[in-house]
């Protein structure tokens, strides 16, 4: 898996952000994050706070140099992306009821 520098997203978005790229956790729809993995600039300005429009240079070249192109540029890649489990596959949290070993 090649390493992504989350580093320069502002401190609050850094989660969200790993855990859709590496898992495919689906960002919450008409939200700031959603709208810019889109590709909805109207929707990135109407849902996106001070922080994150003031740093949107930022967050471009974070998704183009950072982040594997097939997550992100349209509805129906991050879709597929969500589908996918992003990279790594979704966590499988297995000490609450999922099954396998360590079952209490």
């Amino acid at each position: 898996m090649e390493k992504i520098d989350y580093s320069v997203l502002p401190d609050y978005m850094r989660e969200a952000a790993q855990e859709y790229v590496e898992h495919g956790y689906e960002p919450y729809h008409h939200d700031f994050f959603y709208e810019l993995l889109t590709n909805d600039l109207f929707g990135v300005y109407r849902w996106g706070d001070e922080t994150n429009i003031a740093n949107l240079q930022v967050w471009m070249k974070w998704l183009y140099n950072e982040v594997p192109h097939p997550c992100w540029g349209s509805v129906e890649k991050v879709a597929a992306w969500v589908a996918k489990g992003g990279m790594v596959g979704p966590i499988i949290n297995y000490a609450i009821g999922g099954g396998g070993c360590g079952d209490f």
